[in-house]
């Protein structure tokens, strides 16, 4: 998660350089209140990043991660690991039948 973050400012920075280099040769609105104005933060208190991250954390990362105090990291949970396992069964088994008919 903390990579995917750090992703996410690489690619904004890339987004503001971009924007000051077209900026020069066209006339473009500020980048900031370009970004409030997609990101809803004009009309909403919270914008679209700050929800997908909640929404991305509540429903992939704490029902398949635990953390384990003993390494510092969070690892996939059993439950997860089998639900990935037992998907990548019934696609065979699946795969099996239609074959046969």
């Amino acid at each position: 998660m903390l990579m995917l973050c750090q992703e996410l400012e690489g690619l904004l920075e890339c987004s503001r350089i971009a924007h000051k280099l077209l900026s020069e040769y066209m006339c473009l609105n500020e980048f900031d209140a370009m970004f409030r104005e997609a990101n809803h933060n004009v009309s909403a208190p919270y914008g679209r990043i700050t929800l997908h991250v909640f929404w991305e954390l509540n429903y992939d990362f704490l029902p398949n991660y635990c953390y384990n105090a003993a390494t510092n990291r969070s690892a996939l949970t059993y439950h997860a690991l089998w639900g990935k396992f037992s998907e990548i069964v019934l696609r065979y088994i699946l795969r099996c039948i239609f074959r046969l008919s």
